[in-house]
């Protein structure tokens, strides 16, 4: 029970190192964003030219694109922070945490469909604007945040009929 208590303590540590860090990680995503090539021209998702290149409008469509990914990074990395300390105060097997965890495994189900669509609009607008030269549907999934929501769901599952299963075993005794 102590080693657990000690790794949750530093699980919510290191998210706080995540957060203080987090201005200097934006900044380093937002440039890289800005420099590199990151809408699909041509052959791929990473050919074509800078967003810096933009036009004004294909500039400020591509920032709003990588604003939104930031943000539900953002969502998911305070969801996650909020159940690992829900974690280190024992609220284990609590509604709360059954709730933390829908709501996590909700994101990262719905984030790959959303990140799909809202590329291949972009890239699209994009096209349209003359920011890019070409365009071409994009239609990958990022699969690991897609099992990782389902396994988080069956956990969430498991404890549900754990909670249940102590109920029934306090009104038994």
């Amino acid at each position: 029970m102590k080693s657990e208590a000690g790794i949750l303590k530093f699980l919510d540590k290191a998210f706080w190192v995540v957060w203080i860090a987090l201005p200097f990680l934006i900044g380093v995503r937002v440039y890289f964003g800005v420099t590199s090539t990151h809408f699909n021209a041509g052959a791929g998702a990473c050919a074509g030219i800078p967003i810096i290149d933009f036009s004004l409008q294909g500039k400020i469509l591509a920032g709003v694109f990588i604003g939104v990914n930031v943000v539900l990074y953002l969502i998911l990395l305070g969801c996650m922070h909020s159940l690992i300390r829900q974690f280190s105060r024992g609220s284990l097997f609590v509604e709360a945490t059954l709730n933390s965890m829908v709501r996590i495994s909700v994101l990262l189900l719905a984030w790959p469909f959303f990140q799909l669509i809202f590329l291949n609009l972009t890239s699209y607008v994009l096209f349209v604007l003359g920011d890019v030269s070409d365009w071409k549907l994009q239609y990958s999934l990022d699969l690991s945040l897609i099992t990782s929501g389902m396994v988080i769901l069956a956990l969430r599952l498991v404890m549900s009929q754990a909670i249940k299963l102590h109920q029934d075993a306090q009104y038994t005794i």
